[in-house]
């Protein structure tokens, strides 16, 4: 059975190599994306079940990358990781399901992204 692919994209290299860790620890392939522009790239490169995905980005923030998605009718889910609070209603307009606040919490991640994935 072929592991469900997640998208990680987050610009800052520790954090991208300790969710990937974790990730695969759990038994998900994961791909990188070091920008916002990148991680478009990669979905359409690579078609994953999830994208994980940092707001502050340098070229293209995680709100600009939720709202390419939806100007391209992806339905891929996304979890936000951010260290800001956000309004719910900034969240749902941009289609993000759920967004963790930095430093994430393993296993609350881990649930949020098998109960997105499911």
């Amino acid at each position: 059975m072929a592991r469900q692919l997640i998208l990680v994209a987050d610009d800052d290299a520790p954090t991208r190599r300790w969710l990937r860790l974790i990730l695969e620890q759990d038994g998900y392939a994961v791909v990188e994306a070091a920008s916002g522009r990148q991680a478009l790239a990669a979905v359409a490169a690579h078609s994953p079940c999830l994208l994980l995905l940092d707001l502050n980005m340098p070229d293209m923030n995680g709100l600009q990358v939720c709202a390419a998605l939806v100007r391209r009718r992806l339905t891929i889910p996304v979890l936000l990781l951010t260290a800001q609070r956000l309004p719910p209603a900034t969240i749902a307009g941009q289609r993000a399901f759920i967004y963790l606040r930095k430093p994430v919490d393993e296993d609350r991640l881990l649930a949020e992204v098998a109960r997105l994935v499911a």
